[in-house]
């Protein structure tokens, strides 16, 4: 598996969960159709997630967060640092790299699903 690429990897792993769900409802075209319309939903919402994270919407909320959990348990670290510390979190963060490796699986699978749930419809 190292040899793969990631978007490889994360095709493959979509794949046999949207062939788990159809083998789960019982084999059909329908079935197979539901499996990857789920799978490229749920890819959706990971990729959104982590587009979200990536902007950094949320930094402050986890900073505060890390400020008065270190509150709680006595240690001033990071509340004696003031706002070099939230300057020094912004840009030591890890950023999620996959999110276009995501993006591309997650447009296979919608494409997939909707050109043949209107194949299936004709």
């Amino acid at each position: 598996m190292k040899k793969l690429g990631r978007k490889s990897k994360y095709l493959l792993y979509a794949l046999s969960g949207s062939l788990m769900i159809a083998l789960l409802k019982g084999f059909s075209i329908l079935s197979v159709i539901d499996g990857l319309s789920l799978v490229a939903i749920i890819l959706l919402i990971l990729t959104l997630c982590k587009i979200v994270g990536n902007i950094g919407i949320f930094d402050s909320f986890i900073f505060g967060a890390k400020m008065i959990g270190e509150l709680l348990s006595n240690k001033r670290n990071l509340l004696a640092s003031g706002s070099e510390g939230y300057y020094d979190y912004k840009k030591n963060r890890k950023r999620a790299s996959d999110v276009g490796d995501l993006c591309f699986t997650t447009a296979v699978f919608m494409s997939v699903s909707i050109l043949s749930s209107v194949l299936v419809c004709i």
